[in-house]
């Protein structure tokens, strides 16, 4: 398990973004926005998506509700008035997102599939 963690990690560091908390994001990727773009799949929605981004939107797939989305810095944020989301990206490539909420500290993982 370690030596697959080590890869994934390695893999990530060569083809997408780690942050690291003390850079801005957007000096070490201008084109977040871009690799952020389709659909994303967590652990529990295997058939379906858990939700897609187009444009500057983020649409979920259970209810379909859309709202808009804002990247400052290492952070991800929802702009809606009930509930604000934040979230800190850990992880970002053409295929892997993994995303740290700013309260629970919970870690939720996603990937795109092609």
């Amino acid at each position: 398990m370690f030596a697959i963690s080590l890869l994934f990690i390695s893999a990530c560091g060569r083809h997408g973004v780690k942050l690291d908390s003390k850079k801005a994001l957007t000096t070490i990727e201008p084109n977040l926005g871009g690799l952020l773009q389709g659909s994303w799949f967590g652990k529990d929605f295997d058939e379906h998506a858990v939700f897609s981004i187009q444009g500057d939107a983020i649409t979920y797939v259970d209810d379909f509700s859309t709202f808009k989305y804002a990247i400052s810095k290492d952070t991800f944020e929802i702009v809606a008035k009930e509930p604000h989301y934040k979230q800190i990206i850990i992880i970002l490539t053409k295929d892997s997102l993994v995303l740290r909420d700013i309260v629970s500290h919970k870690i939720s993982k996603y990937w795109r599939s092609n």
